[in-house]
């Protein structure tokens, strides 16, 4: 607000006379107060706009924990009940394909529900479909816990993942949707920390529940989900649904699809050629739909295929690297299985803790050369591992721990780029269709059943 003194004042009421020699000196005053109270009512407007941008940066940083405690609680719940399955093979006397299908089974409703939930996310709120993500999630945990049939455990397994499915994609998406630039790669990088230490703290938490108090337990610790439904409800902004219309005819192709490929690759390979014929009957649909549920135009993107291309293959050597460890860390150095989860264990911490610093680091260089950097130096450990993995327990441990540190760098950067390269309407399927191929890279390093 001006202050003038007040010859200032009269010399302003004589130019204006001067200029309006037929208004009434009333007209002047009212003049200058309808200018103070513009000036008033700009300033209160500045306040409140400061007041507002500070109450998003509380909310924003309030919601990136919730998301991560989401992300970690499903990625545990993805590998805690790798360590039971023999437990629960026994309790029911079951075979080893039997058996598998509480993996493959909740990996084929993941794959399908990320892409799912996606494509919903770029037509419809997100609160609500973060509210029935978790609503399922906590279903089939609580019911799973009562299970006292095989049948019984699959079906709330796959209501699990159900649920499940919708909880990373839809982080992510919160993510690119309601972060800033600047602060994006940070974020992303917590996200990524939190699946790495999810990865690393599910084996030994599914180990220590089924021995000290059963494999029902597994199912029960997840209903602690529950604890973020009212930050849900709190810290995601409220949106209008947006124009666009959800492809039922090409989700179900696209789920028989996912689900006859993972079938080929975990049961038999037989499913290979249902699955090559639904490719071309979705293909060519896709071609024909006006409004497809995987738009064409994101496979033009050729930053965006490559991006995609690249998270595939991470996925599948890192993680079947996290699989064969534990096979020949017992049969070279005939270590127990407390010493072998230990050194996965550190491997997963090492990735957890590095993943904020290189967030940092992408917002310093350029995404595309840490990625060439970080996957070079994954490659040349690989090498090593393979040549030299015979001479020490302790030699294996660190070259696991530099994998685990640069798997969880690429997937920082891989979010981050991935989100920068599509448009503000493509982001949801574009990151679900990323979490998908990702998902896909870890259902293709699994062995197939029949060979156990």
């Amino acid at each position: 607000m001006y202050v003038q003194t007040t010859n200032q004042i009269k010399d302003n009421i004589r130019r204006f006379n001067a200029r309006n020699p037929k208004l009434k000196p009333s007209s002047f005053v009212r003049h200058i107060l309808d200018k103070i109270r513009i000036i008033f009512v700009l300033k209160i407007t500045e306040n409140r706009g400061r007041l507002l941008i500070n109450r998003q940066q509380e909310i924003s940083s309030k919601l990136i924990y919730v998301l991560c405690t989401i992300v970690l609680l499903v990625v545990m719940n993805a590998t805690i009940f790798n360590v039971a399955l023999p437990t629960i093979s026994e309790r029911f006397s079951l075979s080893t394909p039997q058996v598998s299908w509480i993996v493959v089974g909740y990996a084929m409703i993941t794959a399908i529900g990320s892409i799912t939930y996606g494509k919903l996310a770029d037509i419809y709120p997100l609160k609500p479909l973060f509210m029935i993500g978790l609503s399922l999630f906590a279903i089939g945990s609580f019911l799973g816990f009562f299970s006292q049939s095989y049948s019984l455990v699959i079906i709330n397994r796959i209501i699990q993942a159900a649920g499940g499915s919708s909880l990373i994609s839809l982080s992510m998406i919160t993510v690119s949707r309601y972060f800033e630039q600047s602060k994006r790669a940070r974020m992303m990088g917590m996200l990524t920390s939190s699946i790495a230490l999810g990865a690393g703290i599910g084996p030994l938490a599914g180990g220590f529940l089924t021995q000290v108090f059963g494999w029902n337990y597994l199912f029960l610790i997840m209903t602690i989900s529950l604890l973020t439904f009212p930050f849900i409800i709190r810290y995601i902004p409220t949106e209008m649904n947006r124009k666009g219309e959800f492809d039922t005819i090409g989700a179900i192709l696209m789920a028989a699809f996912v689900i006859s490929l993972l079938l080929s690759v975990n049961l038999s390979p037989y499913f290979l050629c249902i699955s090559i014929l639904t490719f071309i009957i979705f293909n060519s649909y896709f071609k024909k739909k006006k409004n497809p549920f995987i738009q064409i135009e994101l496979f033009e993107n050729r930053s965006y295929t490559l991006f995609l291309l690249t998270g595939f293959i991470t996925f599948f050597v890192q993680l079947a690297v996290f699989l064969t460890l534990p096979i020949m860390l017992k049969s070279t150095f005939h270590l127990n299985p407390l010493l072998i989860g230990v050194i996965l264990f550190a491997g997963s911490m090492t990735g957890a803790i590095f993943s904020p610093f290189s967030a940092k680091w992408s917002r310093k260089w350029n995404n595309n050369s840490m990625l060439l950097i970080f996957n070079s130096i994954m490659t040349i450990v690989l090498l090593f591992l393979g040549f030299y993995y015979s001479l020490s327990p302790i030699l294996v441990m660190i070259f696991f721990m530099v994998l685990f540190m640069c798997y969880s760098s690429i997937q920082v950067l891989l979010a981050n780029s991935v989100a920068m390269t599509l448009q503000a309407n493509k982001t949801g399927i574009g990151m679900g269709l990323y979490t998908l191929i990702t998902f896909l890279g870890m259902s293709f390093r699994q062995p197939l059943p029949v060979a156990c």
